[in-house]
């Protein structure tokens, strides 16, 4: 039974842990406030169409195809010598040395 309990009191802390805030970035220039969480971001602004505020909150941030998790950008160009290394016209054969041949 107390193998329940701590299950119960771990599953507590990970459920505080993706719900209470760890940062909050002010932006004083633009009037932006971002409130950043594990399973949620807010994001305040001000609301240029009526001049009032405008509230976004999205759950959990990087993992819809509208804004993609860290860093993916699917525009940038790929590297060359990356596109290289994945070229499937590339046989086996002329990468991988012949051992009766040597």
């Amino acid at each position: 039974m107390k193998i329940w309990k701590a299950l119960a009191g771990l599953a507590g802390v990970a459920a505080a842990a993706a719900l209470i805030p760890y940062k909050v970035e002010k932006d004083d220039e633009t009037g932006v406030t971002a409130v950043k969480a594990l399973a949620w971001t807010a994001v305040k602004a001000p609301n240029p169409e009526d001049g009032g505020t405008k509230v976004d909150i999205t759950f959990l941030p990087g993992l819809t195809p509208e804004e993609p998790a860290d860093g993916i950008d699917a525009d940038e160009a790929p590297d060359p010598a990356e596109a290289e290394m994945f070229d499937d016209s590339v046989n086996l054969a002329d990468i991988i040395p012949d051992p009766d041949k040597a």
